[in-house]
């Protein structure tokens, strides 16, 4: 079985750009994305470790 791909913070959030995130705030290495979503708010976290 094939190794799942290690994605770093920076291609996880120009994936989930795609889906309507954007970069709401940053503490530290950890980026918050919020998008307007059908339930509300919806928000993620995302360590950007290297």
């Amino acid at each position: 079985m094939p190794r799942i791909k290690r994605l770093s913070g920076a291609e996880v959030i120009d994936i989930l750009a795609v889906f309507g995130f954007q970069v709401h705030s940053q503490k530290g290495s950890h980026i918050k994305l919020r998008r307007l979503g059908v339930t509300g708010k919806e928000t993620l976290t995302i360590p950007n470790h290297q």
